[in-house]
């Protein structure tokens, strides 16, 4: 995985990392790098390593979504969760949606003591739109070393039969699923009897659209942030609320 480092101006000598662009069309240099890197893992771990996809907007990243990400590891049995953070939506204005590399940057700092769990700016560096088909075919183009699975909620796993080319994402990659409140999991385990549903997982009534309109609320943001987190929020002064 090569990365650049890059100054990121949200926070006081916070150094972030963005992901480079991946394409299928690479040179047998870095294709020589990532067989190292798939023969490094298994040396270490004598297998692939299993990591799920968690993706969102993380808008911002609070404790709800990090105490999900670790309980889903744990109950699934993946060596890693990659928090995806959505890139930017040029239909949502800017109090809805924040800059995408302070969002990700948020995730760093929220993540950053967590085992097993580390965000992903990869879908920035895809084409628009980014469907999530595309996101797992090119993760498994750019990280043979992983097997991935994707990670989804209830909601989701209702209308998953409307996603763009679900039957693909079926067929060639496992799909956990966590339940939301008021979704009616056996029926769907019924549509989707190869997904795997966890039982028992975090159900946190935290609102990341009442985080952005209450910066202010340190009762609230010491409740729902990492520390890090409220910190930096409090210090980014262009934030649209």
């Amino acid at each position: 995985n090569v990365t650049r480092g890059m100054k990121v101006g949200y926070c006081p000598d916070a150094i972030a990392y963005d992901e480079q662009p991946i394409s299928f069309r690479q040179s047998w240099a870095q294709r020589l790098r990532w067989s190292r890197g798939y023969l490094q893992v298994f040396k270490k771990y004598g297998r692939a390593l299993i990591s799920g996809i968690f993706s969102g907007s993380f808008n911002p990243i609070h404790l709800g979504h990090t105490r999900l990400a670790a309980y889903i590891r744990q109950q699934a049995g993946l060596d890693e969760v990659w928090l995806m953070v959505s890139p930017n939506n040029p239909l949502k204005s800017a109090s809805e949606l924040m800059d995408e590399k302070l969002r990700y940057h948020l995730a760093q700092l929220a993540t950053a003591e967590l085992e097993g769990i580390r965000p992903s700016d990869f879908e920035f560096h895809l084409p628009k739109p980014s469907y999530t088909i595309h996101t797992l075919e090119q993760l498994t183009a750019a990280y043979p070393q992983h097997q991935f699975s994707l990670i989804i909620g209830s909601d989701n796993m209702a209308i998953f039969h409307k996603w763009k080319d679900w039957q693909r994402i079926l067929e060639h990659y496992p799909i956990i699923v966590y339940p939301r409140e008021g979704d009616d999991i056996a029926a769907l385990k019924q549509l989707y009897p190869m997904m795997h549903v966890i039982e028992g997982a975090p159900l946190l009534n935290i609102s990341a659209t009442e985080i952005r309109a209450h910066l202010q609320d340190d009762t609230l943001l010491r409740e729902w942030l990492h520390p890090d987190v409220a910190t930096c929020l409090r210090m980014y002064k262009n934030v649209k609320i």
